[in-house]
């Protein structure tokens, strides 16, 4: 008789993202796994349904294809988990204790197993059981590479942004998860190791978001993510830190923050927000050109157009009279600015090309990336 159980990292993680994926309904799902000795060692969890526990004959379905793929891996169903909707309810609904009475009656020797779980633990324990779960999906060099940072929330903008590169890759090509290679030119670029596709994609983040820009091509993209976040230090000594990085046409234009002329938009027409605005172009073209802050900054100007065009939320829309200009030369590129909300503006950097006008910004949810992953 087993007396005690032992969760793997894997189904731990499975169960807090199946409960994050559906936080306002209740959740339920299968434990697969084997008796050792008397530990019932849980090594794998498969979410079933969410909202309502159905009746026959949807969960006896449900119940024979998870009880063939246990056999396939060489598992046993095990037991059930559950999470109520409701944030202090731990106690199991009828459905779920007649489905775990079921799977009692079924497993021979080894009694079933009941998880509940405490939904008042999760807002705490899901950011860091998310991490864990989707570390998983990535090759160890990688996972290793998104551990080295000090920090967890650069650990969580590096996890976002190499889950985004592969999900965009898979949406470009034919490749599977698995047959994704990631490698870093000596300038520490990312790029994909393919012999057989080609695909350029830049990642950026600031604030609360990560940003990737990526298209089927050898052709060089940038993009970049601005927060309109205040200085934390005094604003004169803020500003006098970057007198190197902007050329005195653009400083000029952010010191003049009330001129109609140079309005980018009016949330955005202050004096921090031109400044933003400005950063976020020129750091946009420094990616796109393979130098990132290493360039040269004084060097390039970047130039608004007049009139300037309407901006819009989660949409990218080309400047058709700006762009960039290199020791006084225009750049064969397309600039392209927006806002993802109140707080955030984007800007992308294109080859000229036969480009839209418009670009929209597709948000992408965690759970959007590792969905295939749960199911």
């Amino acid at each position: 008789m087993a007396t005690k159980y032992s969760l793997s990292q894997q189904s731990y993680a499975k169960i807090v993202l199946h409960c994050a994926k559906y936080p306002l309904v209740s959740v339920n799902g299968l434990l697969l796994g084997n008796l050792s000795g008397s530990i019932l060692l849980v090594e794998d969890a498969v979410p079933l349904f969410h909202n309502v526990l159905p009746l026959s004959p949807m969960l006896e379905i449900a119940l024979q294809q998870v009880d063939v793929y246990a056999k396939q891996t060489g598992q046993k169903i095990i037991g059930s988990y559950s999470a109520s909707e409701l944030l202090t309810d731990v106690e199991p609904s009828p459905m779920t204790i007649k489905l775990a009475q079921k799977l009692d009656e079924n497993s021979g020797n080894i009694p079933a197993l009941l998880l509940v779980v405490n939904n008042e633990k999760l807002p705490s324990e899901v950011a860091v059981r998310e991490f864990s779960g989707a570390l998983q999906l990535l090759p160890e060099a990688e996972s290793e590479q998104v551990n080295r940072f000090k920090f967890r929330v650069d650990q969580l903008r590096a996890l976002a942004g190499r889950l985004l590169t592969r999900h965009a890759i898979i949406k470009l090509t034919d490749l599977n998860w698995t047959d994704i290679h990631i490698q870093r030119s000596p300038e520490g670029k990312p790029f994909l190791n393919s012999r057989t596709h080609k695909v350029q994609f830049n990642l950026s983040h600031h604030g609360s978001w990560v940003v990737l820009a990526a298209h089927n091509s050898e052709a060089p993209l940038g993009i970049d993510v601005c927060s309109l976040e205040e200085p934390k230090e005094d604003v004169n000594e803020f500003y006098s830190a970057f007198e190197s990085v902007f050329t005195s046409k653009e400083w000029k234009i952010i010191q003049d923050a009330k001129s109609a002329e140079h309005a980018l938009v009016d949330k955005m027409n202050s004096k921090l927000g031109r400044f933003y605005a400005f950063w976020c172009a020129k750091e946009a073209y420094t990616k796109s050109i393979g130098l990132g802050l290493g360039a040269e900054l004084l060097e390039i100007e970047i130039r608004f157009g007049f009139p300037s065009p309407a901006l819009k939320s989660a949409v990218l829309v080309k400047d058709r009279n700006g762009g960039v200009f290199l020791k006084g030369k225009k750049e064969s590129c397309d600039l392209y600015r927006g806002f993802l909300d109140d707080e955030h503006i984007v800007t992308l950097i294109l080859p000229n090309g036969t480009n839209p006008e418009e670009f929209p910004v597709q948000q992408i949810t965690f759970q959007d990336i590792i969905e295939n992953q749960l199911y």
